[in-house]
């Protein structure tokens, strides 16, 4: 499994405000890593947000609109 660290040359940890939405560059580190087998929890935790937000944004993206 490669290391968060490699994935990006950024070592910190993002931090954000409260309430503020997920950018696109957000959504693909979360496409990324996912494909690289990373928790719900690290990629949270590396991006700087609850785990439910990743939770949700990865189920909705999952949903295929008819």
């Amino acid at each position: 499994m490669t290391h968060l660290n490699d994935i990006t040359t950024d070592t910190n940890v993002s931090t954000r405000s409260n309430g503020s939405h997920l950018t696109i560059d957000d959504r693909v580190k979360i496409s990324v890593l996912k494909e690289l087998e990373y928790s719900n929890q690290m990629i949270a935790q590396y991006i700087g947000v609850a785990h439910g937000t990743i939770d949700r944004e990865i189920k909705r993206g999952m949903v295929t609109k008819m």
